[in-house]
């Protein structure tokens, strides 16, 4: 996950640069999905280090409308995919972040 991060701040400095709309509305997904995968990686680490169980976790998520219900009760393993697919996200805007402003860059020219 330490990926994630690297492309958590790439977005973010990448939205620095936006100027277009569509630039602006792909950093503030890039950061939506910064700080969900953040937050994934802290209950990733409560989990492993023994000091929360899935089912406190899923209480807890479930108590403040965090999930659904029908996605309590999963694997850990299907709950990793999961934060590994929002990496996966992020990094498809990241590249689409990089390709606006190459191609703003190219018109400018």
């Amino acid at each position: 996950m330490k990926a994630a991060r690297v492309l958590s701040l790439a977005s973010i400095a990448l939205t620095l640069f936006a100027r277009d709309p569509l630039s602006i509305i792909l950093g503030l997904l890039g950061f939506w999905l910064a700080i969900r995968i953040e937050f994934d990686i802290r209950i990733f680490k409560l989990l492993e280090d023994g000091r929360l169980t899935l089912e406190q976790f899923d209480e807890a998520a479930l108590r403040l409308q965090l999930m659904p219900s029908g996605k309590a009760g999963r694997p850990i393993e299907q709950r990793r995919r999961g934060a590994n697919r929002l990496a996966l996200y992020l990094g498809v805007i990241v590249i689409m972040q990089i390709a606006a402003l190459a191609v703003r860059s190219f018109l400018k020219s």
